[in-house]
């Protein structure tokens, strides 16, 4: 369901899960962070969680509350 969501509604700032260097190649949004098999990203446009799917993500899902704000 909650990838059904993040097709549907357009997070701010997803985790990717996949190869990163090719999820990277996939949309051209602003790193956030990145890991042996993940990505954290904040997409450059819409459709961007349809990109990263179509370049190898297996799993695509909107990313938790980053940096000070975030940890409240």
């Amino acid at each position: 369901m909650t990838a059904l969501t993040a097709l549907a509604v357009q997070p701010e700032t997803v985790v990717a899960l996949g190869n990163p260097a090719a999820l990277a190649a996939a949309d051209d949004g602003a790193l956030v962070s990145a890991g042996r098999a993940y990505l954290v990203i904040r997409p450059a446009a819409p459709g961007a969680v349809r990109r990263l799917y179509a370049g190898g993500a297996w799993l695509v899902l909107p990313a938790p509350g980053t940096g000070c704000l975030g940890a409240r």
